[in-house]
């Protein structure tokens, strides 16, 4: 998947480069498209941006279906090995009608937005938002399972969601500061303007731990875990990647 500043999101067929889908139109977002993820189960997948928009769009549905069937077709991939001007041949499906849509949750861009299992994790300026979206569907086999195929949904329906907890933050009005969650999604943690992160525990208490290098001052525009969830990389605006251990009880750092 990757994330447009035309306001689209794009699908794409790696070994094969061609673009699959397109997800846009009236529907979809209006500004540009900052942050996507894939649900856990990889039929769907949610997407936020400088509208303050949070959509959640489907993989299922048959059209789609069908062109990431014919992207691996031996035929595409004889147009592929003939070059870039055939290439552009393929049946490219647009898809313009998300399966969630909501502007209540956040009132400012929504930089950064992950699924969290079911639930969704967003940020927009000093909150990162723990939510759950209310899918109103209609299984096309009479089954409410995510895992069983496609589904139905009615855009006057598609919005609500319930809102499960926040976590504050504070310096972090600059856009585009991404926060990070473990493997697992038990640890959360988003940086600010002032070269400190601060770490919760998702579902648990409210309480965080600061986290800070007294030798950085600069934006911490994106935080990272380690597999195995003991190690934390952060990059900052000072051309810097700091390393800490956030298991340990003095939080040891490096850069």
């Amino acid at each position: 998947l990757s994330a447009s500043n035309d306001e689209t999101v794009r699908l794409w067929n790696l070994k094969v480069p061609t673009c699959i889908a397109i997800f846009a139109g009236h529907h979809g977002h209006r500004e540009a498209v900052l942050s996507i993820d894939w649900h856990p189960l990889g039929q769907e997948f949610v997407s936020s941006g400088m509208d303050g928009m949070i959509k959640i769009w489907s993989c299922q549905e048959n059209d789609v279906q069908k062109a990431i069937q014919d992207s691996f077709s031996p035929a595409n991939q004889a147009v592929t090995v003939a070059g870039d001007d055939e290439r552009s041949n393929f049946p490219t499906v647009t898809c313009q009608l998300p399966i969630f849509s909501t502007t209540k949750l956040h009132t400012d861009f929504v930089d950064c937005v992950q699924y969290c299992g079911d639930l969704i994790l967003s940020k927009s300026s000093n909150v990162v938002s723990l939510w759950k979206p209310e899918l109103s569907k209609t299984d096309c086999n009479s089954n409410n399972s995510r895992s069983n195929g496609p589904f139905k949904v009615s855009i006057k329906d598609s919005e609500n969601f319930i809102h499960l907890q926040n976590y504050n933050v504070t310096a972090c009005e600059s856009w585009y500061v991404r926060f990070g969650t473990d493997m697992e999604c038990k640890m959360l943690a988003v940086g600010n303007c002032l070269g400190g992160i601060r770490l919760w525990e998702i579902g648990g208490a409210k309480k965080y731990q600061n986290v800070h290098n007294p030798n950085c001052s600069a934006t911490v525009r994106m935080v990272s875990f380690s597999p195995d969830g003991r190690i934390m990389m952060a990059v900052t605006d000072d051309s810097h990647v700091w390393k800490f251990d956030v298991r340990s009880d003095t939080k040891k750092y490096t850069s």
